[in-house]
């Protein structure tokens, strides 16, 4: 027995066609080999659209990423300008609020501060002699340490004092831990240069 392919429009034998059973003659209307080139034309078909709608995904995410990038861009831009009209409006009350802030800056970490002035200031006396060690640096910023201590303990202002002035009239001392004594502060304002132990 033989039967026409219905795509190709050739007579072949039945052996030729695949069984189908909802068909009258139980097999199916196409040939094997045309049956076979249908399927890899699907096949490449369907490649194609997997191919085209993930193209199509990246695009849309790379679409949606650079939109965030630019709003997040877009408000920074606006944040910074508002920052700079409130700066320029209230230039005054911006300027008082950053010298309160470097004040409380200076207040919490006054220790180290004074330290460091009184060792550029007593390096410009040429006070400070070559041969301090480390232990000597550390014990005069223990000195300063303590000062801070005593202030927020008492509650009043104490000041490191040179027990032998760097600037005396008669004498001249140095910048080293054992000429450094903690006093309170109106004691070194009245001291000034003259040498007085307290």
């Amino acid at each position: 027995m033989s039967k026409t392919c219905t795509k190709c429009d050739k007579q072949k034998p039945l052996e030729d066609f695949n069984k189908q059973k909802a068909s009258p003659d139980g097999h199916r209307s196409y040939c094997r080999s045309c049956q076979s080139e249908l399927s890899k034309q699907y096949r490449l078909s369907k490649q194609q659209d997997t191919a085209w709608l993930e193209s199509e995904r990246k695009r849309h995410r790379d679409a949606k990423t650079k939109l965030r990038q630019d709003k997040d861009y877009r408000n920074k831009q606006a944040e910074y300008e508002r920052q700079r009209r409130l700066e320029l409006k209230n230039s005054s009350k911006w300027v008082e609020s950053e010298r309160k802030r470097s004040l409380n800056k200076y207040y919490k970490n006054k220790a180290p501060y004074v330290a460091n002035a009184a060792k550029r200031r007593a390096s410009k006396l040429r006070a400070t002699p070559s041969w301090l060690t480390d232990y000597d640096w550390e014990m005069i910023k223990w000195t300063y340490d303590c000062a801070k201590i005593a202030e927020e303990h008492y509650g009043k202002s104490y000041h490191v004092d040179h027990i032998v002035p760097l600037q005396g009239k008669n004498i001249c001392g140095l910048h080293v831990p054992w000429n450094l004594q903690v006093i309170p502060a109106k004691h070194n304002l009245t001291k000034g240069n003259r040498y007085e132990c307290y």
